[in-house]
């Protein structure tokens, strides 16, 4: 397909450029020998099959000459159906017109919508958003679960992250991690279906009960064993590490800075800033992956997703009201449990 797309483009080159002596199909110049002034002569449309007086025989905005190689016939997506009389010319269940290959619609695909700029436009890509999940499974499923899933106006299939949960598709694929139905590509929470672990301890919410009408409370501390990490996996009911984080918690030093930990193994960091001179307060808001284990606290800020975590030692004090953050060994900040 690459092959033939290369040959197509370096024709249309040539003939934009006035280079190949051919007739720019924008013009429309029609002559006895090319009704249309598709720059296709009338002979090689009789052998296209194509319409001699309509220049976009199929419809779909991109022009017959532009179609195909110099008037060679090509068919991109291999269904049989030349791309000059295909309304669909990459197979991937969008109808090229929808495809934006034409804006301007001078019948000229040069300007088309090459969404992971791979140099292969929408209309000739089966994979738009490169995301390895093609275009037409993306779709297929979107009539299920919504086109758009996260609603930024970007359509599942030319959005490397459709859930919006700072992790690509690509990573996440279409397999369902939490048996709750929905592909971890669209599921913005992966945790929370039965085979999911919303509190990280090394149990699935299904066996720690979270479909109970009653869902258990081994420890009797007012949480579900589905939400309390101090429950199921190998914890005994005992406390973890992690469990003793959970809550929001803020800078001693700095009573604007708030560090929220929650119990399916994300972060929030919040930071209110005040202009100078005074002026409206500004949130900053990050969010984290975070682990606790051999004594460290770990984060992995979800702007740098598959980056390496940042870790730091950490103390509570003896009511586990307050917790230190070491950095290499230094004191980096407090933090007082709200």
């Amino acid at each position: 397909m690459k092959k033939q797309l290369l040959m197509v483009s370096i024709a249309v080159l040539l003939c934009v450029s006035g280079l190949s002596g051919c007739v720019e199909p924008n013009k429309q110049t029609t002559t006895p020998d090319d009704t249309d002034g598709d720059g296709l002569s009338n002979e090689q449309e009789a052998l296209l099959g194509t319409n001699v007086t309509n220049p976009d025989s199929d419809g779909d905005g991109v022009y017959d000459f532009f179609e195909t190689d110099n008037g060679t016939a090509v068919d991109t997506d291999g269904d049989g159906v030349i791309d000059v009389l295909d309304d669909d010319d990459d197979g991937d269940s969008v109808p090229t017109a929808d495809e934006h290959p034409d804006d301007n619609g001078d019948g000229n695909p040069a300007g088309a919508l090459d969404t992971d700029g791979d140099g292969i436009p929408d209309y000739l890509d089966d994979d738009d958003d490169d995301d390895g999940i093609l275009t037409m499974v993306e779709e297929a499923y979107g009539v299920t679960y919504g086109a758009d899933v996260d609603d930024d106006g970007l359509l599942n299939y030319r959005d490397t992250d459709s859930d919006n949960d700072s992790k690509l598709d690509s990573e996440e694929g279409t397999g369902d991690s939490d048996g709750d139905g929905v592909p971890d590509f669209l599921d913005s929470n992966d945790s929370d279906g039965p085979l999911g672990d919303l509190d990280d301890d090394g149990a699935t919410n299904e066996e720690e009960g979270y479909s109970d009408p009653n869902p258990p409370d081994t420890d009797g501390d007012g949480t579900p064993d589905y939400l309390d990490p101090g429950t199921g996996g190998d914890s005994g009911g005992s406390s973890t590490e992690q469990e003793r984080f959970i809550g929001s918690w803020h800078n001693v030093e700095n009573e604007g800075e708030h560090w929220i930990f929650y119990s399916d193994g994300t972060q929030k960091y919040t930071l209110v800033v005040t202009d100078n001179p005074p002026g409206e307060p500004y949130v900053a808001e990050l969010w984290f992956d975070y682990t606790v284990d051999d004594g460290l606290l770990c984060q992995l800020a979800w702007s740098n997703y598959g980056g390496i975590p940042s870790c730091y030692g950490y103390e509570f004090s003896e009511d586990d009201t307050v917790v230190t953050l070491f950095d290499n060994g230094a004191v980096m900040l407090s933090l007082t449990k709200d």
